[in-house]
């Protein structure tokens, strides 16, 4: 499994992998399968060319080692703290659950915070199963709702 940004030639990538999370696991990025379907390709162009390049907004893939097929996602922006950033919309394709892959993705956007000037990073959880992951990637529940 490897894990990269995205390039600022990803939009159509972008939402076709978006769209297969949402139709397989509607909770997972804090949207709808209908939101995202109905965005036009210029959005979906200006979302890879804010978060290809730049220190407040990035969006990772995890990719299949073997085919480089996309089987995972995260994004990670800057608050309006300059040192604090948030992990959002992180999604694992349930065949590569329970194999690194979320940990893998956690990791770059750590990585990109860090090499961003952060020194912060929280989420929002509201999975359980997800919730465990974090917490084994070395998050803690800040009691903050």
């Amino acid at each position: 499994m490897g894990v990269r940004r995205i390039a600022l030639a990803d939009a159509l990538l972008l939402r076709d992998v978006r769209l297969r999370a949402l139709a397989t696991d509607p909770l997972a990025l804090g949207s709808t399968y209908a939101v995202e379907a109905s965005r036009d390709p210029s959005d979906w162009e200006a979302w890879a060319r804010e978060h290809a390049l730049g220190a407040d907004k990035a969006t990772f893939f995890a990719l299949r080692d073997a085919t480089a097929e996309v089987v995972g996602l995260a994004v990670g922006k800057r608050s309006q703290q300059p040192h604090r950033f948030g992990l959002f919309s992180m999604w694992v394709d349930g065949t590569e659950r329970r194999r690194g892959t979320g940990r893998g993705l956690v990791e770059a956007v750590a990585a990109w915070v860090v090499a961003s000037g952060g020194t912060h990073l929280s989420l929002w959880v509201t999975q359980p199963g997800a919730r465990r992951s974090y917490e084994r990637c070395g998050f803690v529940d800040d009691g903050h709702r």
